[in-house]
């Protein structure tokens, strides 16, 4: 009998569950594109200052993660000098990981491409 109570008390609790149609966390991510607000880490592009944070590039990038995470420089490091890629194409990479998209037109596609497939972004 007691155990009939708690299967019921269980299947009354997953009942109750409801998913927001958006995730807080991705809103919240999103929010913190290209602001200093917690920011931990800058990367320099064409001499201009980007604020990121580390556990969303990890989070959400491989080429990021495995560089944190490898024991160079910039695991310690507070900034990252980008040569290969212009200051738009790294904003561009950087709107996909924190807010999921970014605007692509014929101008800036083929680029877009090469830092996508550079940092291993599937967004």
């Amino acid at each position: 009998m007691i155990r009939n109570v708690v299967t019921y008390y269980v299947k009354e609790k997953r009942e109750r569950i409801e998913v927001p149609e958006s995730n807080t966390c991705d809103k919240e991510a999103s929010e913190l594109f290209n602001n200093e607000n917690f920011s931990d880490f800058t990367l320099i592009v064409d001499g201009k200052r980007i604020p990121v944070h580390k556990v969303i590039l990890r989070g959400r990038c491989e080429h990021f993660s495995h560089m944190f995470d490898s024991g160079m420089q910039e695991t310690t490091s507070k900034e990252l000098i980008i040569e290969d890629f212009s200051y738009e194409q790294v904003l561009a990479a950087l709107e996909v990981i924190y807010k999921g998209s970014c605007d692509i037109n014929p101008n800036n596609a083929v680029e877009l491409l090469e830092i996508a497939n550079f940092y291993k972004l599937v967004s």
